[in-house]
């Protein structure tokens, strides 16, 4: 079913306990194997084995994946634009070799303290914690009852 899914176009994910889906978790896109209970063939298999066997916490990792990638692509963009102007303005000698070390440090801590947001990250209101969250009026948001899961305006699930 699986294969059969990808070959159609569909991007599959697979979760399962490893018990006897261990194959299939291997072929999806993405394998999940809930809990540490899984088998050792699954943990392998899977491309995600999260500790706890509530599946309905795997939207809190994808935000949380979201929000990483985010911080992640903005620290290549910062360190990137810092050292290319830093080589140029270098390469044109209008700065000494030892602002050009102090520069190349600045933005290696520009990305530590940008990368410091996670810490505080709270992927119930996608925000820091210093952060407020938006009331209820903000959003709309309706709880799948199967599920128990709230699904925004942003189409991504989070628990509820």
């Amino acid at each position: 079913m699986i294969r059969t899914l990808q070959n159609n176009g569909y991007r599959v994910i697979m979760v399962g306990d490893g018990i006897n889906d261990a194959p299939a978790l291997a072929i999806a896109d993405v394998g999940i194997a809930l809990g540490t209970k899984s088998s050792d063939v699954a943990i392998e298999s899977a491309d995600l084995a999260p500790a706890s066997d509530d599946f309905r916490r795997l939207a809190t990792t994808l935000n949380i994946s979201k929000k990483t990638i985010r911080v992640i692509n903005q620290n290549y963009g910062m360190a990137l634009g810092i050292n290319a102007g830093g080589l140029a303005v270098g390469a044109f000698g209008y700065i000494n070799p030892f602002m050009a070390i102090v520069l190349h440090n600045a933005s290696t801590l520009a990305v530590l303290v940008n990368s410091s947001q996670l810490i505080k990250y709270n992927p119930k209101d996608g925000n820091t914690k210093s952060a407020k969250s938006p009331g209820p009026a903000a959003a709309k948001a309706e709880e799948s009852p199967s599920t128990g899961l709230v699904q925004e305006d942003s189409k991504d699930l989070v628990p509820a």
